[in-house]
């Protein structure tokens, strides 16, 4: 007994001692070192890609009372490279052709998107005729509606035509409507100042600019009333500026988009009662343009 007692004692003091008061031993991994350091300072996260740079906007030039004999029509340059389309704002006249220098003062060029196309389609069953009844102050109108047409292809189409037609006495422009949705609305609004500007250069022709049509739905935008109120401003914001430059403006304001009978069922083109209105329009601004010092109709 006492040998087993002594050699239970001895096991026993070779066992580790139980903590008293049911505590657990708890053992604690290795922390991983740290590289920061004492001196350690958090660093804000680098951003993707180059830094923001400051655009410098230039203001455009205001514009000339003469009309230019220079066979090359420059627009100023902007100051930020995402801008910059020297090449697309360039209008360069035939110097070779004979046309150069001879000007038709009774022609009058409509260019425009599928409005112009379907105007012109219309025009031709009225009995006026394509001509709008202009024939009586010795007019020819030009159309030049090419369906879908964008912005960005406006002096492209007029350089192409001046090849082959002398510079028109008044230029109509009915374009725009095909670029709201797509494009930055202070781009666009650059690009057509840009623009007018150089077709302001050509001799002996003023420019009108037919405000944008409304539309009962604009597809492909996120808010139908945003897009709109892009509409009105791009229409006052042109409208001055043609005027400061000495070109002409209407307005089209019988259209509306609460008349639904003007439009066509996909709410973008007009039905023939909205051609009439707008031929009629048409109309009495070029002949209040011809026999009457009128800016705006």
């Amino acid at each position: 007994m006492e040998r087993d007692e002594a050699g239970a004692t001895g096991s026993r003091m070779l066992r580790p001692r139980k903590q008293t008061g049911g505590q657990k031993e708890i053992r604690r991994l290795p922390q991983p070192t740290s590289r920061k350091g004492k001196d350690y300072k958090r660093r804000r996260p680098q951003t993707v890609g180059r830094k923001r740079q400051k655009v410098s906007v230039t203001t455009l030039p205001p514009p000339s009372s003469d009309s230019g004999s220079d066979s090359e029509v420059e627009v100023p340059p902007l100051g930020n490279e995402v801008f910059r389309r020297s090449s697309a704002h360039k209008l360069v006249l035939p110097t070779n052709s004979s046309l150069t220098g001879v000007l038709s003062l009774s022609d009058i060029w409509i260019v425009g998107s599928s409005i112009v196309y379907w105007a012109q389609r219309r025009a031709l069953s009225r009995p006026v005729g394509h001509n709008l009844g202009l024939e009586k102050y010795g007019v020819q109108i030009r159309w030049c509606g090419i369906r879908g047409m964008k912005w960005s292809q406006l002096l492209t189409r007029i350089q192409r035509d001046l090849r082959n037609f002398p510079c028109p006495q008044y230029l109509v422009i009915q374009l725009g409507s095909n670029d709201l949705v797509s494009r930055a609305s202070g781009v666009l609004r650059w690009e057509m100042k840009l623009d007018l500007l150089s077709l302001s250069k050509l001799p002996n022709t003023t420019v009108v600019w037919s405000c944008i049509l409304p539309r009962l739905f604009w597809y492909g935008a996120r808010s139908q009333v945003a897009i709109d109120n892009v509409r009105k401003r791009t229409n006052r914001e042109i409208s001055s500026y043609i005027l400061n430059l000495g070109g002409r403006v209407i307005t089209q304001s019988d259209l509306s988009d609460k008349e639904t009978g003007c439009y066509r069922f996909d709410g973008i083109h007009l039905s023939d009662i909205g051609n009439d209105i707008y031929l009629n329009a048409l109309h009495g601004a070029l002949e209040s343009f011809l026999i009457k010092d009128i800016r705006k109709f």
